[in-house]
């Protein structure tokens, strides 16, 4: 749902022709949630280099293609909210490129929210729920701006390196 929410939401900030999808929840935490995801994707949106390199992987990618950028994001081990809200917004680009190349790309996109989700499930649920939850995002902007930018940096840095290998 989280996933769900966030790209709709960065479709509703910049224009992108994903359709709205109503999943019925209005439980305040979840509100909580979706301001921070917000703020974190119009920090990547603003991002040139991050959207360019996330623009050079290839349109409808494979799993095994998905897979390989995800683990090169996370291959130091490092986990943060930043980098999951970066694994969503990858996912949301993936999906506006998708749609706006007039492809038949539904059953690709429900695809790839899958693998994304399972991704998450696999590799972030015990780290999420050691944290105390999705709730605990919002610790994110504890942070300094400065290590946002190393943070972005390193995550350009991945994605970089798995495109071009």
């Amino acid at each position: 749902f989280l996933l769900n929410m966030f790209i709709q939401d960065r479709a509703g900030v910049e224009n992108s022709p994903v359709e709205p999808v109503s999943a019925g929840f209005t439980d305040e935490n979840l509100s909580d949630i979706a301001v921070t995801l917000r703020r974190i994707g119009d920090d990547m949106s603003r991002d040139i280099q991050l959207n360019r390199f996330i623009d050079q992987v290839p349109l409808k990618s494979t799993k095994d293609i998905f897979i390989k950028v995800c683990l090169q994001m996370f291959e130091d081990g490092n986990f943060n909210w930043g980098r999951i809200v970066a694994l969503f917004y990858f996912a949301y680009r993936l999906i506006v490129r998708s749609l706006l190349s007039g492809l038949d790309s539904l059953p690709w996109i429900r695809e790839l929210i899958s693998w994304v989700v399972d991704f998450i499930v696999k590799k972030f649920a015990k780290w999420i729920i050691s944290r105390g939850g999705w709730t605990m995002i919002k610790e994110w902007f504890g942070i300094s701006s400065q290590t946002f930018g190393v943070l972005i940096c390193v995550t350009l840095a991945i994605v970089g390196w798995a495109v071009f290998k």
